[in-house]
């Protein structure tokens, strides 16, 4: 609130640099203020412009969510308008230190933009007693000023920071506010002008009227706010002394409060029918035994009684009776102003009939709280000077509000999660600049093109690369709109920006960057997001499109960067998309003998980069690796609530798609007549032949036995055992037609809530696999479907798959089970990447996957190999050495994830290594499906090493389909050291101390 000041000189208008005391002359208090304000101005302006309007060196005030506190922004730095703030710890939305009187949030469905709200208040010593002099006898000295913070949440309809924004600027001018996105400074659309009026009429005609103007016999500073405004009428505030006299107070009763100290005079006294303001205490400064307090700015208004109203012997303050009084553990304060007033906006008003003083005020709006406090105005008026007002511009027209001083910064936009027991909420957008300290932004120095969002930076950078034949590029902090792809074209590329703080968005984009035949690609420190998923039959859009799309470049480091993918229900896009050239067919003869290395070389790291991957799509994609690095990268799929409904189904033919696998499983009609044609009992004769080879090559690959349990303690140790090799003879690495994998593995139906349904049609026999919940839903169905002993297979199939289909487009026309299953299927569909890390392509080199985190995913990390348009059929591709190791892996399944399912897969490798991975499975309901840990299969080569890896409620943990049921002479497979909460299928794989 304000100070006790005679007058306010500081005019920004003026543009002083400095006050300059002279000899001899009298020093006022507004010079030193002015002073003050001329240094602390300059600076804040220098700030601006060399930080810019808000910023954090050190991701501070980052915003999160937990159970316990809620929202809570993070501790650090953050510039807003010039000004340094800073959270020494964590400071909850719902608790803030800074505003103990914070009122109850209204509720805000939805999504909600997240701000931090900084606001000037003049703090006395009657708040902090720290400010006395107690060797001057007990008379306060000079006050102090305070940067108050406070968090804010403003309803909103975006998801991104950019959109928040411009929709922010437009509800505040509505609201009558106005946003300066260059110094982030709120300003009042209001003013206030001053003017005089003459005293009342006499009646002695010897007496004419004096000349209008001031009439105190007092120099003042008067304080006009505005406390209440509705359509186009309010009621003003106004107060002698700048309104500053303040006074604690305890509660006696409920219309009677105690000052606890005396006021210094009779004229500081509270009058009658004058009015005060009861403030709360809005933030302890220092310890609370000290019991230094900050009074809130604003409060309940009074307008004492007539007679008697304070006592002085005993302190007290009788307030007219039904006042309601503020409760306050701390206490409660009493500010002394004059009296209120009623106006119409644009019409003169008298502040009271003695002054002299009139005010007109013109504002269309009133800010609610708590976005802004009531906006003032300071004026001096002097006795000897009647006519005059200081500033004199109050006379000469309408003036903006002296105050508060008031700044915003966004901090994120925040999704209130749907469904949720308690208020819970997911990070959607964070909308910090981020910058480096200058000794350490270099990053820049170098740039030969440096590109502001203030520009038409697309232009400029398209002009850049008309005849450049390497560019090194810097995005200054901003949001950058690109209205189409950006690509780079057969030049060297060099890319940064201020991490967070740089934004490439590409709203109706699959492809924001896109690197083609570029000799080298360096991209750090910038966020990148796609907002377009789907399909395209354009030959030059061949395969999925990354946000960061890169073909056939040599030399490719990307690091700190973060990228984000659109949702879309067909996999269509992922983060990084990197298309390098497949040896030519010519070369690949056999499975052993891919070149290792081609005439050009492609070397591709992607490290320490954060990846938001769209429901059903992939985060990185490699093709063709030669050599990769993929290392501390996290990538997430946050577990959105996707909200479809019954009635969404019938027009998603891909979702509808994917949930009826949930309904029909492994289907198969099998005539059990006997053969009557020659040409039937032959086909059944080889089908008794393959089944029988089948049996007995599989034979030997039953699920491996437990290991011996541990020896007592006190018992002998016996001999290191010897490993146990399959009991088959060795078979020789295999090409062609000799290529034979294991059976798959029995998995226990009951345990993913499935069973077989089984029904007979004469000798038709029909079996597949559905839920649990549904087999007497299924025998009805099929009962009613119209089937009988001489239905043909074809039938039969057709049948099946109507009922199915009919459960998700005409529920009414199915079993009410069949709907119920459904409809318990929906709330279990929260958004989930299709796979995280994928190599695939026809060769890898040299792959590394290390310390990833990957969560919310089908697929964790999916390494394999294929080509079979570009080259003949072949026993099965190799790659040449992959290294998985150190990755955790959160695989999510719901019931639309019916696919390949594994946390990690590795096809044929010459040389590899998977270890000290921990994969782990979070199934939804409904989702029964039979899944992987980690999945191995195909040909391998002299080396595969599965070990120490943790894999937690899968199916199955290890599963290993080989190439040849035993290792040949001079190979090493081995699965050691590994813990499962499910068995292994380790096949012909050396196993020692796994668990279980």
């Amino acid at each position: 609130m304000g100070s006790d000041l005679a007058r306010i000189s500081f005019d920004p208008s003026r543009g002083y640099r400095s006050v300059v005391a002279q000899q001899g002359r009298v020093t006022l208090e507004a010079d030193v203020n002015e002073e003050s304000a001329i240094a602390s101005e300059a600076l804040r302006v220098e700030t601006i412009e060399v930080v810019g309007p808000a910023g954090t060196p050190d991701d501070g005030y980052k915003v999160s969510w937990n159970a316990t506190d809620g929202l809570v922004a993070s501790k650090g730095t953050m510039y807003v308008g010039g000004w340094r703030l800073h959270n020494d710890q964590p400071v909850p939305f719902s608790n803030q230190p800074e505003w103990l009187d914070q009122p109850q949030q209204t509720t805000i469905q939805g999504n909600a933009l997240a701000a931090l709200l900084v606001t000037e208040q003049s703090i006395s010593a009657t708040e902090d007693q720290a400010l006395r002099e107690v060797a001057l006898g007990g008379p306060d000295t000079s006050a102090r000023t305070r940067l108050m913070q406070h968090l804010v949440l403003l309803p909103t309809t975006d998801s991104d920071c950019a959109a928040a924004e411009a929709d922010l600027e437009k509800n505040l001018q509505s609201k009558g506010l106005l946003l300066d996105p260059a110094t982030r400074e709120l300003k009042y659309a209001a003013t206030l002008g001053v003017s005089f009026f003459p005293p009342k009429q006499s009646t002695n005609p010897c007496c004419p009227p004096a000349q209008g103007g001031y009439l105190g016999s007092d120099n003042q500073l008067v304080r006009v706010a505005v406390s209440s405004f509705s359509g186009n009428h309010g009621t003003l505030l106004w107060g002698w002394n700048n309104a500053s006299f303040l006074y604690r107070a305890k509660v006696v009763s409920s219309n009677v409060l105690k000052l606890t100290q005396a006021p210094i005079d009779a004229a500081h006294t509270p009058q009658p029918k004058q009015v005060i303001e009861i403030l709360r205490t809005t933030m302890v400064l220092g310890k609370a035994a000290e019991q230094n307090y900050v009074a809130a700015p604003d409060g309940t208004i009074v307008t004492l009684g007539a007679g008697t109203i304070y006592d002085p012997a005993s302190q007290q303050l009788t307030l007219p009776s039904g006042t309601t009084l503020p409760s306050d553990t701390h206490t409660v304060f009493v500010r002394l102003w004059q009296g209120t007033a009623s106006f119409t906006s644009g019409t003169a008003v008298q502040l009271d009939s003695d002054s002299g003083l009139a005010v007109t005020i013109k504002m269309a709006a009133l800010p609610p709280a708590p976005l802004a406090s009531r906006p003032y105005w300071c004026f001096a008026v002097r006795p000897n000077t009647p006519q005059s007002v200081y500033p004199q511009r109050y006379l000469e027209g309408q003036q903006l509000p002296d105050g508060p001083r008031q700044w915003l910064c966004d901090l994120a936009v925040v999704q209130q999660v749907a469904g949720a027991a308690a208020a819970s909420w997911q990070i959607l957008d964070d909308c910090r600049n981020h910058f480096k300290p200058l000794i350490d932004a270099g990053d820049c120095t170098c740039c030969e093109l440096t590109l502001s969002p203030n520009e038409d930076w697309a232009t400029v950078l398209k002009a850049a690369m008309a005849n450049a034949k390497a560019l090194s590029i810097c995005f200054q902090p901003g949001a950058y709109k690109a209205n189409s792809t950006i690509v780079f074209s057969r030049i060297g590329v060099k890319i940064t920006g201020a991490g967070a703080g740089t934004q490439i968005l590409g709203t109706s984009l699959e492809v924001v960057f896109e690197f083609d035949n570029c000799p080298n690609v360096v991209l750090s420190d910038i966020a990148v997001a796609a907002g377009a998923a789907g399909f395209s039959n354009n030959a030059a859009t061949v395969g999925l499109q990354g946000a960061i799309t890169i073909r056939a470049c040599e030399q490719v480091d990307i690091e700190r960067v973060i990228v984000v993918c659109a949702d879309a229900d067909l996999r269509a896009a992922s983060c990084i998309a990197v298309y390098n050239p497949a040896p030519a067919a010519t070369t690949l003869t056999n499975a052993v003998d891919l070149p290792r290395f081609a005439q050009r070389h492609y070397n591709l790291r992607i490290l320490n980069s954060e990846f938001r991957v769209g429901h059903f799509q992939v985060g990185i994609l490699v093709v063709n690796a030669d050599r990769a690095q993929i290392e501390g990268n996290y990538l997430i799929t946050a577990p959105i609530l996707r909200n479809i409904k019954y009635s969404d189904l019938r027009d998603n033919v891909y979702l509808s798609s994917r949930l009826k696998k949930q309904l029909i499983h492994g289907m198969s009609i099998i005539s059990t007549a006997p053969a009557t044609t020659t040409r039937d009992k032959r086909r059944l004769l080889r089908k008794k032949t393959d089944a029988a080879t089948t049996t007995q090559a599989n034979a030997p690959l039953s699920a491996p036995a437990p290991e011996k349990a541990a020896l007592p303690a006190n018992a002998a140790p016996e001999a290191a055992p010897q490993e146990k090799q399959a009991d088959v003879a060795p078979n020789a690495q295999a090409t062609g037609a000799q290529f034979q994998i294991s059976a798959l593995p029995h998995v226990n139906l009951g345990d993913v809530g499935r069973a077989h349904v089984t029904a007979s049609f004469g000798n038709l026999k029909l079996q597949m696999i559905s839920s649990d919940k549904l087999t007497n839903v299924w025998t009805d169905a099929l009962r009613k479907a119209n089937l009988n002993e001489s239905s043909t297979a074809g039938q039969v199939h057709t049948a099946v798959h109507q009922i199915a289909e009919a459960a998700f487009k005409a529920p009414d026309s199915v079993a009410p089970g069949f709907r119920n299953y459904v409809s318990n299927l929906l709330p279990a569909l929260y958004s989930t990447s299709s796979q995280g890390i994928v190599i695939a392509g026809s060769v890898a080199n040299d792959v590394r996957i290390l310390n990833n985190t990957i969560d919310g995913t089908a697929q964790g990390i999916h390494v394999g190999l294929s080509n079979r348009k570009a080259v003949p059929y072949v026993s099965g591709l190799q790659a040449s050495v992959v290294q998985i190791s150190g990755n955790t892996v959160i695989v999510r399944l719901t019931p639309e994830m019916t696919g390949d399912r594994h946390g990690i897969f590795l096809g044929g490798v010459e040389s590899a290594v998977i270890n000290d991975n921990h994969v782990e499975l979070i199934r939804g309901a409904n989702a029964g499906q039979d899944i992987y840990a980690i999945k191995v299969i195909g040909v391998l080569g002299r080396r595969v090493l599965v070990e120490r890896n943790a894999m937690l409620r899968f199916t199955l943990g290890i599963f290993v389909q080989a190439n040849t049921r035993q290792a040949p002479a001079g190979y090493l497979w081995k699965a050691a050291d590994n813990v499962s909460t499910s068995t292994n299928w380790t096949g012909p794989f050396r196993v020692t101390d796994n668990v279980p």
